[in-house]
């Protein structure tokens, strides 16, 4: 909630999660778009094989989600 950012609790459960994460071959995390800055400070990196099919593929370019319809 946005009136809840800024606090540190989205930090917390964060690490909390990647922390209960840890054993995991691998941990596959979807950002909002913009906001992969925050997850990098966890270790994220962006993916450049994940593929996707959206339903509405022009709103899905419009939020930035996906780079063509």
């Amino acid at each position: 909630m946005p009136s809840q950012q800024g606090r540190g609790l989205g930090k917390e459960i964060v690490a909390h999660l990647v922390q209960l994460s840890a054993s995991h071959r691998k941990i596959i995390l979807y950002a909002v778009a913009g906001k992969e800055p925050f997850y990098e400070a966890f270790g994220f990196r962006r993916m450049t094989t994940a593929m996707v099919i959206f339903k509405n593929r022009a709103k899905a370019v419009q939020n930035g989600l996906i780079e063509r319809a």
